[in-house]
């Protein structure tokens, strides 16, 4: 692996990884010059110490990365399909999305809908996730039974309701989350907890915000 030196993109610090036998650059954007530099040893020091764990261990050609065929990736040999539910509670951040496959007849018909909307058709439920006051994650969603509500990570697993999903799948998003966009969102999370859940042709058809002024909400 070849690091780049620090550079200023569009007035952010970023700095390059680049892999031997890969067509693929990982460009990492940090908050300061300082942060970067620091990410950039603790890189190095991992590098040393795996090189040292696997010394005279049957390694992957650095040549075929770029044909790399397993699993769902196709040719993604950078892709990691699964995290384990520790490293999901350390690298999800309030605005994120966590997307549920749900099993059934009726998530299945959720599915189809979205499929004939061009919208992909893999998921049925999804949730916000929250980070909150000292620092647990929390899952903001529209159910059935409850409405909307929010469910702890912790609480999540204690009950094992991700052994009901054959598919949980994070998306992280990437946005300016100052003080004023969180306290905006904050004001929203409370505004919405607790009101009924409520699904109809139309807002599975619907695309686009609302405007906020909803007083029912589906989880899709």
């Amino acid at each position: 692996v070849c690091i780049s030196g620090l550079f200023s993109p569009a007035g952010e610090v970023a700095f390059r990884m680049l892999v031997a036998g890969s067509n693929r650059a990982f460009e990492m954007c940090v908050s300061s010059k300082e942060v970067g530099e620091e990410w950039i040893k603790d890189i190095l020091v991992h590098m040393e110490d795996a090189a040292k764990r696997n010394r005279g261990r049957l390694r992957l050609n650095a040549n075929k990365l770029n044909t790399f065929n397993y699993g769902r990736f196709r040719s993604a040999w950078w892709k990691v399909s699964r995290i384990t539910p520790e490293t999901f509670d350390y690298i999800a951040d309030t605005g994120d999305v966590l997307l549920f496959k749900s099993q059934g007849t009726f998530p299945q018909l959720i599915r189809a809908a979205s499929r004939a909307a061009a919208m992909n058709g893999r998921y049925d439920h999804v949730g916000l996730i929250l980070k909150l006051d000292g620092g647990a994650t929390a899952i903001l969603e529209a159910t059935g039974n409850e409405g909307v509500g929010l469910c702890t990570w912790s609480n999540f697993l204690a009950n094992n309701w991700q052994k009901l999903y054959p598919e949980l799948a994070l998306r992280r998003v990437r946005c300016n989350r100052n003080a004023e966009t969180l306290q905006a969102l904050q004001e929203w999370v409370g505004d919405v907890i607790g009101k009924p859940y409520n699904i109809s042709v139309g807002k599975l058809n619907h695309r686009g915000s609302t405007g906020g002024d909803q007083e029912d909400f589906f989880c899709s």
